[in-house]
């Protein structure tokens, strides 16, 4: 047995159809110049186009596209498209274009009443007329009433009479306060409890008023009358603890001490005030911050005065060359100094018998003596300044300034101390406790351009004698001994 079952198969047909897309559909007055229409086919491939204008069945187009200039629509124009395919099936659409004019102005509006909040007392006169109208405040019922329409100039008894019409909740809200967000008012945002303006625009706005910070944001702003800064900045100045000071602190403005000048380490060098007594001055630091000198109103007064002075140095000349050597050293040593160790001997009574050792020649055969100028603090120490640095005489600005090159002086001596001493019984030889002294020399040597000393060098000598025996005698010169040289500029 068989069972046959016939089902139907259909093949669902794809939609035709034609939409016409437009850059417009109005125009207003002249703008804009002209609209473009685009036919649009779906589901189909078009083989023509035809664009008709109204009802005539005249085309005005064959393209895809179509465009109407705004001369060619009076009020309102209907356009329609009809797409043949390439079956030669026919599809359409239309569209309608208007266009709008502005009329003329009219006639000037009534000005409004302008609102006066007023609080209720018995006598006075409200008005509810064509230029004003008041709205007033009853204490006793914590009410709003204003006079009825068509009454004005009414004198008030102790109570609202039936003359007078109490406000609704709307109408003390409008007069009241106003809650806005996202309003547009004169120009003005209300947005995020900020007062912004749209100028030149809300990204960039020329003024800002937030209400949660209590910041103003101008960018031109014009205050007149008293301003209260207790912190914050001002251009390239801050507000702190009652001064203005710059940013990079060389500048301050105290309330309490005046104007404040530093330099580049921060070290007041001029200050401008007025001090406790309420006499104005100007005052003058050094590097070291002492005062110079001030002016007053009592005129200029020399602080820390002292006067041109100038010292004097023993000092020999050593080389003209730019460098002094440990070799040039020992040889200075040696021929202008002469210096050497030695000893000496004596033997005492009761058996007791010493050798000693000292220093011999420790001075040096030649000898120059330099003047160092110094200008002082005075009225007169930045113009002499020049004068400053080593000279052959006294009288700076008389004499020449000492020749260029290095300049040795004798520095430092540490004696050393030896001795062998020896204590012996009648008939007996004697027994001998000795020490080995140590002798030390520092000396130095400077170098002087231009009467300034520009380099200075420090040689060390060290002379470790043993102890000779009896009647021995034992010498030995400190030029074969330097030990160290330091150079500093």
């Amino acid at each position: 047995m068989s069972v046959k079952r016939t089902i139907p198969i259909s093949v669902k047909e794809k939609v035709k159809y034609v939409r016409i897309l437009a850059t417009g559909n109005q125009f207003q007055g002249s703008s804009p110049a002209s609209i473009t229409l685009q036919a649009k086919p779906y589901g189909f491939t078009p083989k023509s186009y035809a664009w008709y204008k109204g009802t005539s069945t005249t085309a005005v187009g064959t393209s895809s596209s179509f465009s109407i200039s705004n001369s060619q629509v009076a009020t309102v124009e209907v356009y329609k498209v009809v797409v043949t395919s390439q079956d030669n099936q026919k599809y359409e659409d239309t569209i309608s274009i208007s266009k709008v004019k502005d009329g003329g102005d009219g006639q000037p509006g009534k000005q409004g009443q302008m609102v006066v909040q007023r609080e209720w007392t018995s006598g006075d006169v409200y008005r509810n007329n064509t230029d004003v109208i008041d709205y007033i405040y009853h204490r006793a019922t914590d009410t709003w009433w204003r006079l009825k329409d068509g009454l004005n100039n009414v004198t008030a008894g102790v109570n609202p009479s039936n003359q007078f019409v109490k406000l609704t909740s709307l109408e003390q809200l409008a007069v009241r306060i106003i809650v806005a967000e996202q309003a547009n008012l004169a120009g003005f945002i209300f947005k995020d409890q900020k007062l912004v303006s749209q100028e030149p625009s809300l990204s960039n706005p020329n003024l800002i008023l937030d209400g949660i910070l209590g910041k103003i944001i101008a960018k031109d702003a014009e205050i007149s009358g008293r301003i209260e800064a207790l912190f914050g900045s001002i251009g390239g100045f801050r507000i702190e603890n009652n001064n203005i000071v710059s940013n990079d602190r060389k500048l301050e403005i105290s309330s309490q001490d005046g104007l404040k000048f530093r330099d580049n380490e921060l070290r007041d060098r001029i200050t401008i005030g007025v001090d406790n007594t309420g006499v104005p001055s100007i005052k003058f630091f050094d590097e070291q911050g002492n005062e110079t000198w001030s002016a007053g109103t009592s005129g200029i007064i020399y602080t820390n005065y002292i006067a041109e002075s100038y010292t004097t140095t023993i000092y020999t000349k050593a080389s003209d060359g730019s460098t002094f050597t440990e070799t040039m050293a020992r040889v200075y040593l040696d021929v202008l100094f002469k210096e050497q160790i030695s000893y000496w001997s004596s033997t005492g009574n009761e058996g007791f018998e010493g050798e000693y050792w000292t220093v011999v020649g420790a001075s040096p055969e030649t000898v120059t003596y330099l003047y160092s100028y110094h200008s002082g603090k005075n009225p007169e120490s930045e113009h002499n300044k020049q004068y400053e640095g080593y000279y052959y005489k006294s009288n700076n600005k008389l004499g020449s300034k000492v020749d260029n090159g290095w300049y040795i002086t004798t520095g430092s001596f540490e004696r050393g101390y030896g001795r062998r001493l020896g204590f012996s019984m009648p008939g007996q030889p004697p027994v001998y406790e000795t020490t080995s002294p140590t002798f030390t020399r520092t000396f130095h040597a400077v170098r002087i351009v231009n009467g300034k000393v520009t380099h200075k060098s420090s040689f060390t000598a060290q002379v470790n004698l043993t102890t000779p025996g009896p009647g021995q005698k034992s010498s030995v010169p400190y030029s074969q001994v330097i030990i160290g040289q330091t150079t500093t500029a």
